[in-house]
């Protein structure tokens, strides 16, 4: 490595935009489908692609007049739910988007280059369109 210059740490779970496994662009559901998440890399069937993070909130937590167009309810958990919004506004507020090949990313620097990308699906509301499914599973040792 040239002097002065860090590698990325390594990312504690798989399927984040550093890693490139996969990648934030316009939906291909239509222009009012806003931005979509994006395999940058084959899948086989059945495995995990990224994880659904976020802040863990209690539904009671949430403000009247919230976007919870990126809120997933956690089942079995007493009213959990996981804010995914944050993500989509970090990638909203950086100026550099979208790249040259056209994908959005949260600015350099960001925590969540390294974290899970899953509140950036789209949901086609037609399930004949659906290419991807939600699979809640605990963490080892929880």
């Amino acid at each position: 490595a040239m002097a002065g210059l860090l590698a990325a740490p390594a990312c504690a779970v798989q399927g984040t935009l550093r890693d490139g496994r996969v990648y934030v662009a316009p939906s291909l559901l239509g222009q009012t489908a806003g931005l979509g998440l994006f395999a940058g890399v084959a899948f086989r069937r059945e495995s995990a692609v990224t994880t659904y993070d976020g802040p863990l909130l209690y539904k009671e937590q949430l403000q009247a007049n919230q976007d919870t167009s990126y809120v997933l309810r956690v089942p079995n958990s007493g009213g959990c739910v996981i804010d995914g919004k944050v993500l989509a506004d970090e990638i909203r507020a950086n100026p550099a988007n979208p790249t040259c090949d056209g994908r959005y990313y949260p600015e350099a620097g960001s925590e969540w280059m390294c974290r899970g990308t899953g509140s950036m699906c789209n949901d086609p509301r037609d399930a004949k369109l659906y290419n991807a499914r939600i699979t809640f599973r605990r963490p080892q040792g929880a």
